[in-house]
């Protein structure tokens, strides 16, 4: 319990600079939130993108992205995890999950698309309702993101597995369901 009550104290305290830095972040029009969605909280993610090389349909090996591995942090202190799901861990074990594969993640290029992983508007739901952090998260948005992008070199053989570095912005915003 006490995780859960340090974890929203970090919100509380953080709401009103998060609100502000949403503001002056220049968001592409497709990841947009509806009008009724509020930026709940904002964290910093650093850690790696995984990438395991594969053959190709053409014979040749190449970069297959399997998922992320990363720390999130609020003004310096470890708030939860996101790794492959994609998936959102809080230090309270409460989890948020991507909510029906049916709902498409919707991406944009980051600033500099040839070193940025794109940006991304994720529909998410808590994988138990009754725990703290997610109950009313809708959507994620991966913002300000720097590097993570494969390598530019393709692999010499199947099976290998690279963490490429990457920081980035989540943003959390409860609000409507529906997209």
């Amino acid at each position: 319990m006490f995780g859960l009550r340090f974890f929203f104290a970090l919100i509380a305290i953080s709401m009103f600079s998060s609100a502000v830095r949403a503001e002056t972040v220049p968001l592409p029009a497709e990841l947009n939130v509806t009008a009724d969605c509020k930026l709940l909280w904002e964290v910093e993610a650093k850690g790696v993108q995984i990438y395991k090389s594969v053959t190709g349909i053409d014979g040749k090996f190449e970069w297959h992205f399997e998922g992320p591995l990363a720390t999130l942090t609020k003004e310096g202190k470890t708030v939860g995890w996101h790794f492959e799901g994609p998936t959102w861990a809080s230090a309270d074990r409460s989890m948020l999950k991507r909510r029906d594969e049916k709902i498409p993640v919707v991406s944009a290029p980051a600033p500099n698309a040839k070193a940025d992983i794109p940006w991304l508007r994720i529909a998410v739901a808590p994988e138990d309702i009754s725990m703290g952090m997610g109950k009313d998260v809708q959507f994620v948005l991966r913002i300000n993101t720097k590097g993570g992008v494969p390598p530019t070199d393709p692999p010499v053989r199947a099976g290998i597995k690279v963490g490429v570095d990457y920081t980035a912005t989540y943003q959390f915003y409860s609000g409507a369901k529906e997209r």
